[in-house]
């Protein structure tokens, strides 16, 4: 399917490019040096001029230096420019200058958009507004005012919620388009999440790339064509969200069905045997009450039937880590709700008041006042041994151990001795989480002592999240007993985030042609199946794209080498991508992951068992012989590849 064609079919037809190349009036006043000098090269009359302009009578020179540097000003002698000739235009000679430049690769893209059959519209940064067509591409440059300020996503995202609010149903492609690498890279995750948009409906580009036109290709082909899947997701959000509601509105009217005499028999019938609070029991009791409503909504299980019927394979592949969307899912999966616990301790039900609970978690005082943490703990004693406070003080209660560390886009939960990892939020910033992996192995015990300083205020810990019923029941009975594990989730994402490099054979030496992703984590993942059999390898859609780009440019540089022939084949074929963005590899009985060698095109129509070995896929502690490629390398009489393509773990 053509460009066109793919853009035809998901309705694709206007693009909104808003950028200061397409700014009608400077955004920003004249500088004092500019003004002076324009002052220099007009006579009397033409000052006079300027005072009826900016309303100073019997202007002086210092008058208009400083009037003409505030931005009112500014345009209104803009506005005039052409009474003033060649002053007037050398005034404003850097403005156009800056326009014509920052224009060349916007036109260049919406060219090219306009052969595939999409118009584009032009916008300055203060002139978007009546505009003729709803968009499904919006083009947003980061900086839209070059006033010297930190470069922040501020005026992006309010530029995109302007899109929203002037079409409200509009759901479009969103770029975010800079000449600036570095700090388009660093804001990226930033402006999705302040946009509240899709991380799959938005890409940060470079403006160099407009003028590549087999980059925007493979750009749109790869980005347009799930389009249709993202307006159904959230359609079903929107219907999520409203069964929720109606959820909401059904526990009210239950509970206020409930009369005093019915809290008096739940006390007596089941509270007080619990020896629970009956505010503690009624909670619990309703919160498992709304699952039950939400879990009654056609909706719920309309948006499952989606997601089953997605091709998990052809889905975009921007990043394998961990992210906080993610995090922040799982992690309410698995904890209770601080907001719980501080109510508990209002109600004097709290550590302080000799209160403990099975799944309870600690760090320690001084790391948590530092923000970084490296200990955590949680309690693993019997539920049934803790709810007497009285009788607690004549036990001890044991703890189990666990490292933390600061999740990013390399973290790998894992579920380690029957054990998950647990993600839990900073307690210091709100974007940022945690990872707990406990140690089965690590106990402690708090005696009386520990119990005694929590109510003083004096202990060395301070809790920070509770493990919900089952997680802590499967953390107590790995503690305890070699037991059968017990069903609750699986770790949200079991892919390892990967770095890549790249090399190829120059027939003596290993030449690296990408190495921009080493230490990357969202370049690339590995899953190895639970029965050892196989693996899913998974390389990000831009990293493969990037990749087949350099290898082909060394190519055209190395063109008399014996490998070239079967390198450019492997290289044009169309599966060569396809089996580099995700691959299933079956392993050989009894071969262990490290031994394994990886040969991504094996099986594909048209290239020979011969040429599939001159490609292959090594993971971090290989043990084969391509263990130790490296840029610079000599090539060993056992390396037969022409191209290897390394795997590194994630920092």
């Amino acid at each position: 399917m053509s460009l066109s064609e793919l853009f035809a079919s998901v309705g694709v037809k206007t693009a909104h490019f808003i950028d200061d190349a397409f700014d009608l009036v400077p955004t920003k006043g004249l500088s004092q040096e500019d003004v002076q000098h324009f002052i220099d090269r007009i006579d009397l009359a033409a000052l006079e001029r300027i005072g009826e302009i900016t309303g100073i009578a019997d202007i002086t020179d210092a008058d208009a230096i400083e009037a003409l540097q505030a931005l009112e000003h500014t345009h209104s002698v803009f506005n005039a420019r052409a009474e003033f000739g060649a002053a007037g235009e050398a005034l404003f000679s850097d403005f156009f200058s800056d326009r014509s430049g920052k224009k060349s690769d916007l036109e260049t893209l919406i060219a090219f958009l306009k052969k595939v059959g999409v118009e584009s519209e032009r916008f300055g940064v203060d002139s978007y507004h009546d505009c003729k067509s709803e968009p499904q591409l919006v083009f947003i440059d980061l900086r839209l005012r070059e006033n010297g300020d930190p470069i922040t996503t501020a005026d992006a995202v309010e530029v995109y919620k302007k899109t929203r609010e002037m079409y409200p149903e509009c759901k479009p492609f969103v770029f975010l388009m800079s000449t600036l690498t570095t700090p388009l890279k660093n804001v990226r995750e930033s402006f999705f999440l302040e946009a509240q948009i899709f991380a799959s409906q938005f890409e940060a580009i470079s403006k160099h790339h407009f003028r590549d036109e087999e980059e925007m290709q493979a750009v749109f082909t790869n980005y347009i064509r799930f389009m249709p899947e993202l307006h159904r997701l959230y359609e079903r959000i929107g219907f999520i969200e409203s069964a929720i509601s109606k959820a909401a509105v059904n526990v009210g009217n239950t509970l206020r069905s409930l009369d005093l005499p019915d809290y008096f028999v739940l006390h007596h019938n089941t509270a007080a045997i619990e020896k629970v609070g009956l505010g503690t029991y009624i909670s619990d009791l309703l919160l498992e009450y709304l699952v039950n409503e939400v879990e009654s909504s056609p909706e719920l299980w309309n948006l499952a039937a989606e997601l089953d019927s997605w091709k998990l394979q052809k889905l975009p592949r921007s990043r394998f880590g961990l992210t906080y969307a993610a995090g922040k899912i799982y992690s309410g999966n698995m904890l209770h709700s601080n907001f719980r616990l501080e109510s508990e301790a209002s109600r004097g039900l709290g550590p302080k008041d000799g209160y403990f609970y099975l799944g309870d978690v600690f760090f320690l005082k001084n790391e948590y006042i530092s923000g970084n943490p490296k200990k955590a703990y949680v309690i693993a004693t019997p539920a049934c041994d803790l709810v007497r406070p009285e009788k607690l003080r004549e036990r001890t209660i044991f703890v189990c151990e666990g490292r933390v560390k600061k999740v990013t886009l390399a973290t790998t939960p894992s579920g380690d001795g029957g054990i998950p990892t647990t993600i839990i939020s900073s307690p210091k910033e709100k974007l940022k989480q945690f990872s707990i992996d406990w140690n089965k192995k690590r106990l402690h015990t708090w005696h009386v002592e520990e119990m005694s300083a929590f109510e003083r205020n004096e202990s060395d810990y301070v809790r920070v999240g509770r493990l919900r019923p089952l997680y802590a029941i499967q953390l107590q009975h790995a503690i305890t007993a070699d037991l059968s594990r017990i069903g609750v989730q699986r770790a949200p994402n079991m892919l390892q985030p990967m770095g890549i490099g790249v090399f190829v054979s120059n027939g003596t030496k290993w030449v690296a042609v990408d190495s921009d992703d080493v230490n990357e984590p969202c370049a690339a993942a590995v899953a190895d199946a639970e029965d050892g059999k196989q693996a899913l390898y998974i390389i990000s859609d831009a990293t493969v794209r990037r990749i087949r780009k350099k290898i082909k440019a060394w190519l055209d540089r190395n063109a008399t080498l014996p490998s070239y022939v079967t390198l450019k084949k492997i290289v044009d074929s169309e599966a060569f991508e396809e089996r580099l963005m995700y691959m299933i590899h079956a392993r050989a009985e009894g071969v262990a992951p490290e031994d394994d060698i990886v040969r991504p095109m094996e099986g594909v129509d048209g290239i020979s068992e011969d040429e599939c070995s001159k490609i292959v896929l090594v993971r971090p502690n290989s043990t084969t012989a391509y263990a130790k490629v490296n840029g610079g390398r000599d090539i060993s009489t056992e390396q037969e590849a022409f191209l290897v393509i390394s795997l590194f773990k994630g920092k």
